[in-house]
């Protein structure tokens, strides 16, 4: 994004049977912020509305309002509005939503785009709930695949992470003692 290398907008203009694909789906050349921030058609707005109300919901503070420049920049974002011991769990929680709800949204636009897709609102919040329960079973599977006397504490870390101030993500144990992780966002 930073080096202008999305393959997105003005990039189809030369390109013969494809010059229509510089265009949004409501009228505009397309633009990686168009894409992912301004256009008012794709629904990215409802899905940005619906990652504020998740994140309050598990971290208990307000969603800030993202702009280009600190989507271009989420690398170097930090949680300062925590307590001490929370602030790195924070920041990670916060780039993983971002993250995910990015790749959301682009993954929505190409299907509209090269598959000829219609997007809609229930469609733009599916995707971004079913990348961010992949991201967080993925976690969960690598902390399975850690050591022994490491395992304890990696799954502590893990819950303080994914559950902070409710209960949508916890591990359940069954009877014989088999752990499950439950996801409800």
């Amino acid at each position: 994004m930073i080096h202008n290398r999305i393959r997105c907008g003005r990039f189809f203009q030369h390109i013969p049977g494809w010059q229509e694909k510089q265009f949004c789906s409501c009228g505009h050349v397309e633009s990686i912020e168009h894409i992912l921030l301004k256009c008012e058609t794709s629904k990215q707005g409802t899905l940005w509305k619906e990652v504020g109300k998740v994140w309050k919901e598990v971290t208990g503070l307000e969603w800030i309002k993202l702009s280009i420049n600190e989507i271009m920049g989420m690398g170097s974002v930090k949680i300062t509005k925590s307590k001490a011991k929370k602030k790195e769990l924070m920041t990670e929680l916060y780039v993983t939503f971002v993250t995910t709800a990015i790749w959301s949204i682009w993954k929505n636009r190409n299907e509209r785009v090269f598959g000829g897709k219609k997007e809609t609102e229930k469609k733009q919040i599916k995707t971004w709930k079913e990348s961010l329960k992949k991201e967080i079973q993925i976690e969960y599977e690598i902390i399975q695949q850690a050591p022994l006397k490491e395992k304890e504490k990696v799954t502590t870390r893990f819950l303080k992470k994914w559950s902070l101030e409710t209960k949508k993500i916890r591990i359940e144990e069954n009877k014989k003692g088999k752990r499950r992780l439950r996801i409800e966002i």
